[in-house]
């Protein structure tokens, strides 16, 4: 009967690394746009999550091609930035005062002279990869 157990457990726990490891990714900060947050060479624990995303989380994106927008790459490149504004939200920083429609994202790095949605624009929210849990020491 101790064998049934072992093997049982053993199942359970292999099944539980799996979905852990399906959803969680670590993912190592380049550049200082979220500085003093996160500076270049940490590592962050990020769960691969798209639903649910609120105003003050820091997610993990693609990177658009700028001048070309929202593209496919052979390889993906990552930007890590903290959402500003989700959907009905109102965009920050802008005159008019419209609103981020369904499905999109206005994000921003901590340090103001980041490579954010200022520049490339509103950020589809398929691009991302998940939200940042924590760092990695």
């Amino acid at each position: 009967m101790t064998g049934i157990w072992a093997l049982t457990i053993g199942t359970v726990l292999a099944g539980a690394f799996c979905l852990v490891r399906q959803r969680l990714v670590v993912v190592t900060v380049t550049g200082t746009s979220m500085r003093p947050s996160y500076l270049a060479g940490q590592r962050v624990l990020v769960w691969r999550r798209r639903r649910h995303l609120r105003t003050g989380d820091v997610v993990v994106l693609e990177r658009p091609d700028p001048g070309r927008g929202w593209r496919k790459f052979a390889t993906r490149r990552w930007l890590i930035k903290r959402v500003a504004a989700v959907a009905g939200e109102r965009v920050p920083e802008a005159s008019s005062g419209s609103l981020v429609p369904p499905g999109f994202l206005f994000v921003l790095g901590d340090d103001r002279g980041s490579y954010d949605s200022r520049h490339f624009g509103l950020c589809p929210v398929e691009r991302v990869l998940g939200v940042v849990l924590c760092r990695i020491v």
